[in-house]
């Protein structure tokens, strides 16, 4: 976010042979927007492994970031 305000998040594939096993995981980063908030953005991350079948595992993780401080108005400078 950062470098590049319109990010949007991505997906990483994590190949078994990365994690020494005999199945691989996968990554989903999500931005939004928070609503009441504009200078924030709710980031929320998922984990599965592994990443294909019933018997997987799921964890997920959302952080609101504060993207940039809107500017001060005249009545909180003085």
């Amino acid at each position: 976010l950062a470098g590049d305000a319109n990010y949007a998040g991505e997906t990483w594939r994590i190949d078994r042979d990365a994690v020494g096993g005999t199945l691989g995981g996968t990554v989903m980063i999500a931005i939004a927007a928070e609503t009441d908030r504009p200078h924030y953005r709710r980031v929320t991350v998922t984990a599965e492994f592994p990443d294909e079948g019933a018997e997987r595992a799921r964890r997920t993780r959302s952080i609101a970031i504060e993207t940039e401080r809107p500017p001060a108005s005249e009545d909180e400078s003085s």
